[in-house]
């Protein structure tokens, strides 16, 4: 409980320019997507902009084209198989 104070949280009203910008300064773009087999867990966090879709859409193809790569968040159920996690949850991990 507190991370939330400890994370630096940006908001933007146009995220192509914010993220294109954070690029000039060295930040590589991590988006969550199924469609991927990496893994959160397996990421190195330094320097990374992590961007969470909603459950519907997931992320824009504009934004996934900006990513320098993509990462799915697992999540372990009693039987150990993989299920999808809620955005809310996402921004939990």
């Amino acid at each position: 409980m507190g991370a939330i104070f400890r994370v630096n949280v940006i908001v933007s009203s146009n995220i192509i320019k914010t993220l294109k910008e954070l690029k000039k300064h060295k930040f590589k773009i991590l988006a969550t997507s199924l469609e991927t087999s990496n893994n959160i867990y397996d990421i190195d966090y330094h320097k990374k902009v992590l961007i969470i879709g909603n459950e519907a859409n997931g992320i824009s193809k504009e934004v996934l084209a900006l990513a320098d790569e993509t990462a799915k968040i697992p999540m372990l159920r009693k039987n150990r198989k993989p299920k999808r996690l809620g955005r809310h949850q996402c921004y939990s991990v």
